[in-house]
């Protein structure tokens, strides 16, 4: 059975894509749907699951689908899907002739200047925000010169700290985890793409179509 399931506003879209291919693969195909009612209960089995390694906000839906599955059977997770799927802010860096001028788009587009202000208030929150600028930035010169510089910033800075291990580290708990994306052939094929290709998902789309 192919499962869909997303918090963010794109989950029609990735059901839509999904549909199809399951359909090609002659497997049932369920989207499964977040049950908001129980979503402080959800929120604390997920932090137990996955204690400090990965942010419960986000990763509270996936045991949604934990609860779903057979007890038996692999599970096939689409994690780092994003450097074909051209998401990870691929837009910022295809727009930004200079990829100097990217890394301050990204921060600023991560840590707005008014998200923390009414929590700290703005000496407090604007002190943080500096430091954390100059922290990101740092991190970022990493990648300088790298055709795809932007998504392998942000998987550095944020993604493997936050939603990274969940997938062994929710899936795991009960069943054998494969993470296709992982493959490096197929990491460093997706990163020899240029960014301009992935955008709005075209690359990821036209690979599914040469499957098909």
């Amino acid at each position: 059975t192919a499962w869909t399931i997303d918090m963010d506003t794109g989950t029609e879209r990735e059901a839509d894509l999904a549909a199809p291919v399951a359909r090609s693969l002659d497997v049932p195909h369920m989207p499964v749907e977040a049950g908001r009612p129980s979503y402080p209960r959800r929120f604390a089995e997920t932090a137990h699951l996955t204690e400090y390694q990965t942010a419960p906000r986000y990763n509270v839906f996936l045991t949604y689908l934990l609860r779903a599955l057979p007890t038996e059977g692999v599970v096939v997770d689409g994690f780092a899907a994003g450097f074909l799927k051209g998401n990870f802010n691929v837009r910022m860096l295809a727009r930004d002739s200079e990829w100097a001028s990217a890394p301050p788009g990204l921060f600023d587009f991560y840590a707005p200047a008014t998200a923390g202000l009414s929590l700290l208030g703005a000496d407090a929150w604007d002190r943080i925000r500096a430091t954390s600028r100059r922290v990101f930035e740092r991190e970022l010169t990493r990648f300088d010169g790298h055709p795809n510089a932007a998504p392998l910033g942000v998987y550095w800075t944020r993604t493997r700290r936050r939603i990274s291990p969940a997938p062994a580290g929710i899936f795991g708990a009960r069943h054998p985890v494969f993470l296709p994306y992982l493959s490096d052939a197929v990491i460093r094929a997706s990163l020899r793409a240029r960014p301009e290709a992935k955008l709005d998902g075209r690359l990821f789309q036209r690979l599914y179509e040469l499957i098909g």
